[in-house]
C-alpha cells in the first residue's frame, strides 16, 4: 500500500460485543413498538426520563446499520483487499462509561490468519426536531488517533448513505416517542446509562388509574412495586424498567391502548 505503519499501535484484540441473536431487532415495525414501550415504560417509572442501557441502545444501533447490508449478517461489509487478502468490517457497537463510544472492528487477513484491530468513534447525540444525529467527534485505532478532518474519510468505509460531514442522521427515530405523547428535548449519559430528557409530570396519579382501569395481574403487581418504591422514595433500577418492557411486550393492544389513552388524558389535562 506505499506505507509504513506499525502495527503494534494500531492493533486491537480484545473481545469484541456480540449482540444475541435473539435480542435483534427485524423488521420495522419490531423497531417502531420497541421504541414506543420504552417511551410508556418511561412515563410509568420517572418524572422525565427514558433510560436505556448497553444492551437497549445496542439493540438500536444493531437494527440501524443492518438496514444498509442484505439479511442479518455478523458482519457491515466484506470486500477483497489485494490477491487474497480481503478486509471484513464488524458490525458495530456502542460502549458507555460517561461517554458514547463506537467500536467498528476490523480484520485484515487471509486463511483465517487475520490482523484485528477497531476504530474506536466518541460520539455524542442530539435532538434534532424528530431525528436523532450522532456526530463523530474523534477515532482512535489502537493508540493513533485520527483528526477531525480525516474522520469523514473514515466513516466511508461503513458504507452508509446517512453519514455525512462527521455525523450520521437516523430520521424520524423520535416519532415513536411522539406517538406516545413524548417529545425528547435532551440527551444525557451517566455511568453506563443513556438519558433521553422530555418535560416531566405527575407519575404517582397515572399509576394509580392503571390499577383501576387495566385488568392485568402481573402489571398491576409490578405497579404495586413502584408506587411503594415511589412512597418510600426509593430507587426505580434498569431492572424495574426491563421488568416493565417485558410486561408490555405481552400486553394485548386493547390493554396497550388503555394505557395511552390514560396518559393522554393526563397530558391534556
Amino acid at each position: 500500500l506505499g506505507l509504513s505503519l506499525d502495527l503494534n499501535k494500531i492493533e486491537d484484540n480484545s473481545p469484541v460485543y456480540s449482540l444475541p441473536e435473539a435480542e435483534r431487532i427485524k423488521t420495522e415495525q419490531e423497531f417502531n413498538d420497541f421504541l414506543y414501550n420504552k417511551a410508556l415504560s418511561g412515563i410509568i417509572t420517572s418524572n422525565n426520563t427514558i433510560r436505556f442501557n448497553t444492551l437497549e441502545i445496542n439493540k438500536v444501533i444493531d437494527y440501524i446499520f443492518q438496514q444498509s447490508v442484505e439479511g442479518t449478517t455478523n458482519y457491515l461489509m466484506k470486500t477483497e483487499l489485494y490477491e487474497d487478502y480481503e478486509v471484513i468490517v464488524g458490525n458495530p457497537y456502542l460502549e458507555i462509561d460517561n461517554n458514547l463510544i463506537v467500536s467498528v472492528p476490523v480484520q485484515i487477513g487471509k486463511d483465517s490468519n487475520y490482523f484485528e484491530t477497531k476504530f474506536k468513534l466518541q460520539v455524542d447525540l442530539s435532538v434534532v426536531d424528530d431525528d436523532l444525529e450522532i456526530l463523530f467527534k474523534t477515532v482512535n485505532v489502537g493508540e493513533v488517533t485520527i483528526d477531525e478532518e480525516n474522520i469523514s474519510s473514515i466513516l466511508e468505509v461503513a458504507g452508509q448513505e446517512n453519514i455525512v460531514d462527521g455525523k450520521m442522521i437516523v430520521e424520524d427515530f423520535f416519532l415513536s416517542f411522539k406517538d406516545a405523547n413524548i417529545t425528547i428535548n435532551n440527551i444525557t449519559v451517566v455511568n453506563d446509562t443513556i438519558f433521553f430528557h422530555y418535560e416531566g409530570f405527575n407519575v404517582d396519579e397515572i399509576l394509580d388509574e392503571i390499577q383501576s382501569v387495566i385488568n392485568n395481574p402481573v402489571l398491576n403487581d409490578k405497579v404495586d412495586e413502584l408506587i411503594d418504591k415511589i412512597t418510600n422514595e426509593e430507587e426505580i433500577t434498569n431492572e424495574d424498567i426491563e421488568d416493565l418492557m417485558e410486561i408490555f411486550e405481552n400486553l394485548t393492544d386493547e390493554e396497550l391502548e388503555d394505557i395511552q389513552e390514560i396518559i393522554n388524558d393526563f397530558l391534556n389535562q
